[in-house]
């Protein structure tokens, strides 16, 4: 099977464990859905995949900001801080739903 664009190592590695995974990654224009998708594989972004999650386990996530927020000493972060530092760090959508939330 051709692989293209796709990073070798992650390509074979789907191939070989043969198990319905979801690659999670940013740079999902080197995945295409064709190779993969024959192996069962998916592709999403850690965005979408939390937006999904959020769907199932909204508490269970909101209650994990909060612990984070919580735990954070130097410098001391608000839950609102956590959700800001979230959407910096490529996940803008799920920040703004469990803000909706």
């Amino acid at each position: 099977m051709p692989v293209g664009d796709i990073d070798d190592h992650v390509h074979a590695a789907a191939a070989v464990s043969r198990a319905r995974v979801t690659i999670l990654t940013n740079n999902v224009r080197d995945f295409p859905g064709g190779p993969l998708g024959e192996l069962g594989v998916t592709v999403t972004t850690p965005d979408d995949f939390l937006v999904d999650l959020l769907a199932s386990h909204s508490s269970d996530l909101l209650d994990v900001i909060v612990q984070m927020a919580a735990a954070r000493r130097n410098p001391p972060m608000s839950t609102a801080d956590v959700l800001d530092a979230l959407s910096r760090a490529d996940v803008p959508k799920f920040a703004a739903k469990i803000r909706a939330d």
